[in-house]
């Protein structure tokens, strides 16, 4: 504000100089011994020029011509040429000229100065007594090298008023406008900015008043075009096109403070309106208007309208009510109120109610907020609320920590996976700790744990949670799940451990412990299933990272035609290899184990040997109906070869255990059939004692099971009882049969559950 007090100042003592060097003039080249004794004092007391060179025609009557003038002083250069001083005989005896015309003068007045006059402190001493009545400059030319300015223009002072009007030279900005003022002895001032080119394109005019101790000031500005991309260069914005357009008005102590301040300054602009849009169409301010009061460093705007902005695919629209108040103090800028925040992009939206916010600028820029919010995508939908601040001069990492404080709550939910996440938030620095609760499908209120660092990105998760389920879980928590078995029921104990160095690479750690589960495979079912699974990845996005590691599986019963009871193995698979070990199952009356064995997914391809212990040959002989029984034990082995997913055996073996045992045929199937070779077969089978019992067995991928069965035994009551050998070959299709005894045990069941209603 120095600068600004000084060209008043200047003004004045500029006019004090062209009156002194009149003077000077007059009384070097009049040599008129009393008038030089009278105006040398005058002249010595105004002046403190350092260098003072002059070159004029002989003084006439009414006039002299002075060709040349320069004035060199620590403030001032000035250059004048063809000047004429008027005056009337009596006129230069009271020591004044009628008039002084400059065709030419040139000022150029030092910004860096340091002889300060002292400042005017009343209206009556801006223009002191003048040894002139009229002072008229038709080509002026005005120059601050310091700042690189020029301008040239015309100067006109009498009768107590000074006028000028001034048009830029340098630099390039300043040739694009002109200024007209005028300053009376009283104190009204007028001055309006306008565009070179046209006259009518004023964007800034300026009324006032200078009182005894106050200066007055009120004014209208309309920014537009070039000044309003000037403006904004100036203030490092982005340049645009549209209209800023007010009035204000101000009071400011006088004389004016050698520096001056927002704490000195009151003013008020009562209209205030904004419409512009940004060059590159990212940023609009549409129809922004209100008003706005400066009282001593406190600034309250009352502003309506709206702002809208985009980047990427993205569109944001703050939307300001009527009357929405912001206020600045103390580096600080605040909004008050309800202010309304529109995002939206491709499948996605954000409505967020931001109920107050503040800027401080005291050290950068610290924006606190405290907001509403309601999010949607394609798959999720988030509502919450939140609250704290962004410090904007720690985004970069080389800048240190504490650049986000934020507390908040989020509820989030998917419809496709049925799933709903509430959480309570706490960012403090680059550290976001999160906890709260997730449901999905069966999984209700599952508690997890969130912490993140914004600066590196790395992370974790944690969530656990015990389910009790009674529908099919893998079709309840994955969308369109299509595949052929599925978990139906039971209690599972799940913890999901995710950790993060990026979010390109995401490990996780999942453990699931089922207990008393049923399952289904096709039309299979499993009852009393148990297990201990853990997996884990390297990559969560990454298929081929998953593998499980050894875990362990019970079934406490498998019906697939044949009752399988207390099946346990161990499992552990990585890509497309599965690996079984310590396979046991109870199976028809005896034990049953596999060797360890290796199975490829995707090529559907396995071998094993299936070891069958102490089978009951009852119920193996109940697999064909009631109408063959026995007794004894059996032990065997089969080959089993898996290839494309269908499974055969090569060579196996069915053997009795000693001392062997029973077969009985029921009288149903021993009547004569009119063959005696098989009625004596079967009459000997009525109460066959066998002593050996040996089997082949052979099993076709297309489900036909070959067995070649070896007896040795006697029937007391045939032919007193003499040894006899059969030599039997038995054809059956094994699914045919499985799903015949399926259906049996399927019927049986709801014939039973009808019966007890």
């Amino acid at each position: 504000m120095r600068r600004q007090n000084r060209p008043i100042r200047q003004l004045k003592r500029l006019a004090i100089v062209l009156g002194a060097f009149a003077l000077l003039l007059l009384t070097i080249y009049l040599a008129i011994p009393t008038l030089v004794s009278r105006l040398a004092p005058q002249f010595a007391e105004r002046l403190g020029f350092e260098t003072i060179e002059v070159s004029m025609g002989y003084p006439g009557q009414r006039g002299l011509k002075i060709n040349r003038l320069k004035l060199v002083s620590s403030d001032y250069l000035i250059l004048g040429e063809n000047a004429r001083l008027r005056y009337t005989i009596p006129t230069l005896l009271n020591g004044r000229v009628e008039s002084i015309v400059f065709e030419f003068l040139g000022v150029s007045i030092s910004s860096t100065s340091t002889n300060e006059a002292e400042p005017t402190t009343t209206t009556k001493q801006l223009f002191p007594a003048l040894p002139f009545n009229h002072l008229r400059i038709e080509q002026l030319t005005l120059e601050f090298p310091d700042t690189d300015f020029m301008g040239k223009g015309q100067a006109e002072l009498g009768d107590g008023l000074l006028a000028f009007s001034l048009q830029g030279i340098k630099p390039e900005a300043a040739s694009h406008f002109n200024i007209t003022a005028s300053l009376s002895s009283e104190g009204i001032f007028d001055a309006r900015f306008g565009e070179r080119d046209d006259v009518e394109a004023e964007f800034l005019t300026i009324h006032g008043a200078i009182n005894e101790h106050v200066l007055e000031i009120a004014g209208q500005f309309d920014l537009r075009d070039y000044v309003l991309d000037l403006g904004s260069s100036i203030a490092g914005l982005p340049a645009g096109t549209g209209a800023i357009t007010g009035q204000f008005d101000s009071q400011l102590a006088w004389p004016l403070a050698e520096t001056l301040s927002w704490q000195d300054i009151t003013a008020a602009l009562p209209i205030v309106s904004i419409d512009w849009t940004s060059a590159d169409g990212q940023l609009e301010l549409k129809e922004l208007a209100g008003s706005m009061v400066i009282d001593r460093g406190h600034v309250t705007a009352l502003v309506s309208g709206a702002i809208h902005t985009q980047f990427d695919d993205y569109d944001l629209d703050f939307t300001l009510p009527t009357d929405y108040q912001l206020t600045y103090q103390t580096h600080q800028v605040l909004g008050e109120g309800s202010l309304d925040l529109n995002a939206s992009g491709p499948d996605q939206t954000l409505v967020a109610d931001i109920r107050s916010f503040s800027i401080d600028t005291a050290a950068g820029a610290r924006i606190t907020l405290d907001a509403v919010i309601e999010a949607s995508t394609l798959e999720l939908l988030a509502d919450g609320s939140f609250k704290g601040n962004l410090n904007l001069t720690t985004l970069e990492p080389a800048q240190g920590d504490g650049r986000f404080d934020f507390t908040g709550n989020i509820t989030a939910s998917s419809q496709p996976y049925a799933s709903t996440i509430e959480t309570t938030f706490n960012i403090a620095g680059d550290d976001l700790s999160a906890t709260g609760q997730l449901t999905a499908a069966v999984v209700e209120q599952a508690p997890f744990e969130l912490l993140y660092n914004l600066r590196s990105g790395a992370g974790s998760l944690s969530v656990t949670d015990s389910i009790d389920f009674n529908q099919p879980l893998a079709a309840a928590v994955i969308p369109n799940w299509s595949e052929t078995y599925d978990l139906d029921s039971g209690q599972m104990d799940a913890t999901l451990e995710l950790s993060w160095r990026s979010f390109d690479e995401v490990m996780a750690e999942l453990a699931l412990t089922l207990t008393s589960g049923t399952g289904h495979y096709d039309s299979y079912q499993a009852n009393g299933v148990d297990s201990e699974l853990s997996f884990r990845a390297t990559d969560v996005g990454d298929g081929e990272t998953w593998r499980l590691l050894d875990s362990s599986v019970q079934l406490g019963q498998v019906n697939v035609g044949v009752p399988v009871s207390d099946l346990d193995f161990e499992v552990a698979w990585s890509g497309d290899r599965a690996h079984v070990k310590d396979v046991s199952a109870t199976l028809l009356g005896g034990q049953a184990t596999a060797t360890d064995f290796v199975y490829n997914l995707a090529a559907g391809t396995s071998s094993l040997i299936l070891n069958l212990q102490n089978l009951d040959l009852a119920e193996v002989l109940a697999l064909e109906g009631d109408d063959i029984l026995g007794t004894g034990r059996l032990n065997g082995s089969l080959p089993v070869i898996i290839n494309n997913n269908q499974v055969s055996i090569n060579g196996g073996t069915m053997a009795a255990a000693p001392p062997g045992g029973t077969i009985r045929l029921t009288p149903s199937i021993t009547g004569p059939s009119g063959q005696p070779g098989l009625d004596f077969a079967l009459l000997a089978l009525k109460d066959f004692n066998y002593s050996e019992l040996n089997t082949e067995i052979n099993y076709a991928e297309n489900g036909d099971l070959q067995l070649a069965v070896h007896l040795k035994g006697r029937n007391p009551a045939v032919e007193d009882g003499r040894p006899i050998h059969y030599n039997l070959n038995i054809t059956e299709n094994v699914p045919v049969l499985l799903e015949s005894l399926r259906l049996q045990d399927q019927v049986t069941e709801r014939i039973e559950a009808e019966a007890k209603k």
